[in-house]
């Protein structure tokens, strides 16, 4: 246990390994660079999707009214830690020092006013404390390895540090602090694992048994057979299959097991972030992904049309060229495998053309779930599908059945059916003419009202609106949208006083942008056709 150990015997602990792996790594990250003399020099700090705040972390209260809780949990993390290593090798030789004096002040500082205060938002976080274990223990090997021990080893302001790192692998060891089966519950173990792999002679017997162990499990759990991640967005595929890479990676710290496992789940899930991949290279604005994301793209020279059935795991996307050579792209999703991140998006459509979403998602806009707009964009109303004018089932324990997907390729048909409702609704899609730019769609509802929701992707305007037929246009692109029947459309923009009212999309962190939907009311079918091409 580290607690019984100073400073200098802590640092002989570490491995080799450790200490090679901070050498492999030498820090020349520009951004990171600035973030920290932004800090240094003029008090403020820069956190991803949030604007600079003017704070000086050598004197901080670690309190401060207004920020969201993303914004919290970054800054709990010490993120400056990882800005002095991410940057050292950009630094001169007396920032190298300044910095590191820095470091050190904002550190007491976070130990005097954050780390027994409760009102320190998310001070005991269940994702910022597993960062900031990790933030401390690479800082600390990079200080060892680069000798850096004028007075380090004995400075007052780490004479807590031991006990600190002990207090928070304990913390991080107890269940009731364990995210079992999250992203989050995946980086706590993995942070675990990492430092008593990097400390194997520091009495971490428990926490590298207990991390391996969690961390196997939540690797398992993490995604299906077929490589998808069960967070239920392409944005969260992206990210865990960068986390899974780092597991391969801890063969160099002298681990053997989940390394090797790991190896197992690259080559799924990368061919998922493939399949998942527009045809421009970005990733599609679905569930809590943010726009500008770049998957994996895999280019079809040969211009056919190309089916992905990941219907096991909730997906299928289909890519090709229309007979004009023009690239699109739809995806249907259907279920989901876990209750994190959850959007209420079953049997929701998504359609690429040429470059142009033309029926889309709302966005993330903020982890905040308690927003009345973040409400919105995780609702039905922000996405492209029916319902009937009930709740939805966010848990997916309390779901009365199970959602099906399946295509019939003999028929060039995509069936689906979901219970999110409450009740059986079911969709097929019928991509036989896509090369032609048409698809057709089957609504119902079990012998019950039936609505329809067409969320409309930026730079579209209406130019025609009937009873049961409405057209759209960009600049470039066009798509028209009839029911055989309906009883009645609504068109929705901007922001209103209900749910129900908004139509809004967020393709950055907490910027939102007017956009317009439409939902049609039928009886208890709805049958359309979907036209889209070139103007």
């Amino acid at each position: 246990m580290t607690e019984n150990l100073n400073l200098a015997q802590l640092a002989q602990q570490l491995s080799p390994q450790a200490l090679a792996l901070t050498a492999a790594n030498a820090g020349k990250n520009k951004a990171e660079y600035e973030k920290l003399k932004q800090a240094v020099y003029s008090a403020q700090i820069n956190l991803n999707n949030f604007a600079p705040s003017q704070i000086d972390l050598r004197s901080f209260a670690w309190q401060l009214e207004g920020k969201d809780r993303n914004w919290w949990w970054q800054l709990q993390a010490l993120p400056f830690l990882n800005w002095y290593v991410s940057s050292y090798q950009l630094q001169s030789a007396e920032e190298q020092q300044s910095f590191l004096q820095f470091c050190l002040s904002a550190f007491e500082c976070w130990c005097l006013y954050a780390e027994h205060n409760a009102n320190s938002p998310l001070n005991w976080h269940d994702h910022a404390t597993a960062f900031r274990l990790r933030n401390l223990v690479n800082w600390f090997t990079h200080c060892v390895y680069n000798q850096l021990d004028n007075g380090f080893a004995s400075d007052k302001r780490l004479q807590s540090f031991t006990v600190l790192l002990n207090k928070h692998l304990c913390w991080l060891a107890e269940d009731t602090n364990y995210s079992e089966h999250t992203n989050h519950g995946f980086d706590q173990a993995l942070v675990m694992y990492t430092v008593a792999l990097s400390l194997p002679n520091a009495g971490m017997e428990q926490f590298l048994q207990l991390g391996k162990s969690r961390l196997i499990a939540e690797l398992k759990h993490a995604f299906t057979d077929e490589g998808v991640h069960k967070e239920n967005s392409p944005g969260y595929q992206k990210f865990m299959l960068g986390r899974v890479k780092t597991l391969v990676n801890l063969d160099s710290l002298g681990d053997i097991e989940v390394s090797s496992l790991a190896k197992d789940y690259v080559e799924k899930a990368e061919a998922f972030l493939k399949a998942l991949t527009l045809p421009n290279g970005e990733l599609p604005m679905i569930g809590d992904t943010q726009a500008g994301n770049t998957g994996i793209l895999d280019r079809n020279d040969s211009g056919s049309l190309e089916v992905f059935d990941y219907s096991d795991s909730g997906y299928v996307v289909i890519k090709g060229f229309t007979k004009e050579n023009k690239a699109y792209y739809f995806l249907i999703k259907n279920g989901h495998l876990s209750n994190y991140h959850r959007h209420d998006d079953d049997l929701m459509l998504y359609l690429w053309f040429d470059g142009e979403v033309i029926l889309g998602d709302g966005g993330l806009y903020s982890h905040n779930e308690k927003c009345e707009l973040r409400k919105f964009f995780r609702s039905h109303f922000a996405h492209n599908l029916p319902f009937i004018q009930a709740k939805a089932v966010r848990d997916k324990s309390k779901l009365s059945s199970s959602s099906k997907l399946s295509i019939d390729s003999e028929n060039n048909l995509i069936k689906a059916s979901s219970y999110m409702f409450g009740v059986n609704i079911t969709r097929e899609v019928d991509y036989s003419n896509v090369q032609n730019g048409i698809l057709k769609v089957i609504d119902s509802a079990d012998n019950l009202n039936l609505n329809t929701n067409h969320f409309i992707g930026p730079g579209y305007k209406p130019v025609q609106l009937d009873v049961n037929k409405f057209k759209f246009e960009s600049d470039r692109n066009y798509c028209s949208i009839e029911y055989e029947e309906a009883l009645g459309l609504q068109v929705v923009n901007g922001i209103g006083q209900k749910t129900e009212c908004i139509s809004i999309y967020s393709n950055r962190y907490n910027e939102k942008i007017s956009t317009f939907r439409v939902m049609f009311s039928h009886e208890s079918e709805a049958r359309a056709r979907i036209v889209f091409g070139a103007l």
